[in-house]
């Protein structure tokens, strides 16, 4: 089966007619200037919202980091059960 390429305009071509696009494997498309355009406006989105939501998680992340720092052991700490009788041996 043969490979038609698809007219650029959209319209289909009349029986007979003769192209530069005649035999050729790739439809023919091309990037055009709006397609840029949108995908500058999309990639320029996509950073501001990976900024925003990076700046976000981070603040939580320190807020949750010094509330752990600031609370305060309500118990004393365990004291040993048993006297050491050993004699220091610092110098």
């Amino acid at each position: 089966m043969a490979h038609v390429p698809l007219p650029r305009n959209g319209v289909g071509w009349q029986q007979g007619e003769r192209h530069e696009y005649e035999g050729s494997e790739t439809v023919g498309t091309s990037l055009t200037p709006q397609f840029w355009q949108l995908f500058a406006v999309l990639l320029v989105a996509a950073m501001g919202v990976t900024f925003v939501l990076t700046a976000v998680f981070d603040a939580l992340a320190l807020r949750l980091l010094r509330r752990r720092v600031r609370r305060t052991p309500t118990q004393a700490p365990a004291q040993p059960t048993t006297t050491d009788h050993r004699a220091s041996v610092r110098c």
